[in-house]
């Protein structure tokens, strides 16, 4: 009887608070939902998305990227000023040796005339077209929860990157007002996937 009468009180609590902050902030607090969404590729790509989910929106950031295959692996090469962008976000993840992730909170200072290298496989150089590009390797380090767009990239010192000769793409970081999961694949990009926004 104790027992019945403890279930029908909490019943009768969890009704009266979904009626006053509203059952979606209730399941939102349990199962947050992703409402981030990264998409790459061409910049009329990223601006057509923009333009066309621009009131679905609650933030958006755009950044320019560039792109290379080198060595056999799809390169992205970014600014320091751009990865501070995804740091702020928390939209790094560190993959360690055992699979598990981690956010990546802060990264180290981009060393003059070289960049840092994340990718699955050490490495000391970028062998791309032109000259080689010298780097210090990092770690396994992912955008968002996946390698989705590229096996690895490169940060540089944003006069480094500003000169760098290859070839451009932009990408987006979206944040939607309702959780955007159906979009996916949807987006006439070269890229999208969804993820967890700060």
């Amino acid at each position: 009887m104790k027992k019945l009468l403890i279930a029908m009180l909490s019943l009768v609590a969890v009704i009266l608070i979904a009626g006053y902050v509203g059952k979606d902030s209730i399941v939102e607090k349990i199962f947050p939902q992703a409402k981030g969404v990264i998409v790459s590729g061409e910049k009329q790509q990223i601006d057509d998305v923009l333009t066309k989910h621009a009131e679905q929106l609650e933030t958006k950031e755009v950044y320019e990227l560039k792109i290379e295959i080198a060595d056999g692996q799809k390169i992205m090469y970014l600014s320091q000023s751009t990865i501070q962008g995804l740091l702020k976000r928390e939209l790094l993840t560190e993959v360690e040796a055992d699979g598990k992730t981690k956010k990546v909170k802060s990264l180290s200072t981009v060393p003059s005339g070289e960049g840092l290298l994340f990718a699955k496989k050490e490495s000391d150089k970028i062998n791309g077209n032109g000259n080689p590009i010298s780097v210090k390797y990092e770690g396994n380090l992912i955008i968002g929860s996946g390698r989705a767009y590229v096996d690895a990239f490169v940060v540089l010192e944003d006069s480094s990157w500003s000169s760098l000769q290859k070839t451009e793409k932009t990408m987006a970081v979206m944040k939607f007002k309702e959780n955007p999961q159906k979009l996916i694949g949807k987006f006439d990009v070269e890229r999208d996937q969804l993820v967890t926004l700060k």
